[in-house]
């Protein structure tokens, strides 16, 4: 994703989406395992749910996002709200899949070694 090309918006959007996922890491690195996994208020999320929930999201939605509208039956998205049962390595490997998934969707790249999500074959963590 960093490597440029002639075109200026395609360079902008480039560096904007990598400037995103420094901030994203850059404020995990920051937190205990204890912070990362805790709901500030019964009726909030953790950073780890929505990391599940942004991974989750970046998988379903984004690699084939020119093509279909987004959303795919097999998705278990209630379950994305509830709290991650693994620990942190696991939930970052969830959400690198998103992550990449999207990347590929959108910035390009061979897709034939990602296997599709499904309820059989949920992202790590699912």
């Amino acid at each position: 994703m960093t490597s440029p090309c002639n075109d200026p918006w395609l360079n902008a959007v480039t560096e904007t989406v990598a400037s995103y996922r420094r901030m994203i890491d850059g404020a995990i690195s920051q937190l205990a395992d204890a912070e990362l996994f805790a709901r500030p208020r019964l009726d909030m999320n953790s950073v780890a749910v929505i990391l599940r929930h942004l991974g989750g999201n970046l998988w379903i939605r984004w690699p084939d996002f020119l093509t279909t509208d987004g959303e795919k039956p097999d998705r278990d998205r209630d379950r994305e709200f509830m709290d991650w049962e693994g620990d942190r390595e696991s939930l970052l490997a969830h959400f690198d899949a998103g992550w990449s998934a999207a990347s590929r969707g959108v910035f390009g790249g061979d897709e034939s070694t990602t296997e599709k999500p499904s309820a059989a074959n949920p992202p790590q963590g699912q």
